[in-house]
């Protein structure tokens, strides 16, 4: 069976070009998790949830295409990393200026110092006179 006396049966005018038409990419997980967690630590104040949401942040900023698309719009992504940098410092604000609650005051950092120092005697004295008797 040679293939020399089959006819040919493809026509020029019935071949249909292929266009690739690349796919919209599926970033709106990430998205949505940039934007909204930066919130929900602020409020909760929970900084092990602002320091992940800086981590996708930067994750968002480095998988972030050169070329935006111009129907794109989400915020930029070096607004999601200075927006997590926010959530740590109000997470972390209480380090810097604590919460002593209503009508109480803070302790003198002397008065601190004194009763550490008056546990340790007391309990020097107690371990001491235990060990002479």
């Amino acid at each position: 069976m040679s293939t020399a006396g089959k006819k040919d049966v493809k026509r020029r005018e019935l071949v249909k070009q292929y266009v690739h038409i690349p796919i919209k990419p599926a970033n709106k997980a990430s998205d949505f998790a940039a934007q909204n967690l930066p919130m929900v630590a602020m409020f909760l104040k929970n900084k092990s949830l602002a320091w992940a949401t800086l981590f996708l942040a930067i994750q968002s900023w480095l998988a972030d295409p050169l070329i935006r698309d111009p129907s794109d719009d989400s915020q930029p992504a070096v607004f999601k990393i200075i927006f997590a940098l926010i959530a740590i410092a109000t997470s972390s604000m209480d380090l810097f200026m604590p919460n002593m609650g209503p009508g109480a005051k803070a302790p003198a950092p002397a008065s601190i110092v004194d009763t550490a120092v008056e546990a340790v005697t007391t309990a020097v004295e107690t371990a001491t006179g235990a060990a002479t008797n």
